[in-house]
């Protein structure tokens, strides 16, 4: 992801040219990679988002991020610290994530996040980590995890918020582009 003048990326690497974990930040100019970050481990970096301030949202399989315990999810605050509070701590893996105001939706493969159920899919407090009312109990809508959010602000209505999750389909199948996208993938639209 680009921001200013430099790239985030994420992933399953522990370096990138130097030891950097699965987060790193690198100049656009030079793509030498910043040392100011922390090191995420234990897992990789599946996903990420602004936070509006210069922080980033990170979430994926790991589970320490600047020698913080942060099991799949973790703020990284402007100053490239770890926010020492607000740990959702999921029981599975974030695959996705998407930002309004100060809610943080997330999507996975977790049914438990900050001590309380949410199937696949929670609305998060961008201050608190704390889970809010909003749950959608993806599994009956989709029968399988959650691996795309995507909020799409449109002019004078509510937000939407779509849910892409991958179904179960036999492996031996053969199918066409068109019935590869049917049969694998369900979307749920949800006005927020």
């Amino acid at each position: 992801v680009r921001s200013g003048g430099n790239t985030y990326v994420g992933g399953d690497f522990t370096r990138v040219g130097k030891p950097t974990g699965a987060f790193a930040r690198l100049s656009l100019a030079d793509a030498t990679p910043s040392t100011d970050l922390p090191p995420v481990t234990g897992g990789y970096v599946w996903t990420m988002v602004a936070d509006g301030s210069g922080g980033w949202f990170i979430g994926g399989t790991f589970t320490r991020v600047g020698g913080y315990v942060r099991n799949r999810i973790a703020h990284i605050l402007p100053n490239g610290t770890v926010d020492p509070g607000g740990n959702p701590n999921p029981n599975d893996q974030v695959t996705s994530m998407a930002i309004s105001g100060s809610t943080l939706y997330v999507g996975g493969f977790f049914t438990t996040i900050g001590g309380q159920t949410r199937n696949h899919a929670a609305a998060l407090s961008t201050t608190t980590g704390v889970p809010n009312s909003w749950n959608r109990n993806t599994q009956p809508l989709s029968g399988g995890n959650v691996y795309t959010l995507l909020l799409k602000r449109r002019a004078h209505l509510l937000p939407v918020l779509v849910v892409m999750a991958v179904l179960m389909v036999p492996f031996a199948q053969t199918f066409t582009i068109n019935e590869l996208d049917a049969a694998y993938f369900a979307a749920t639209v949800i006005l927020l």
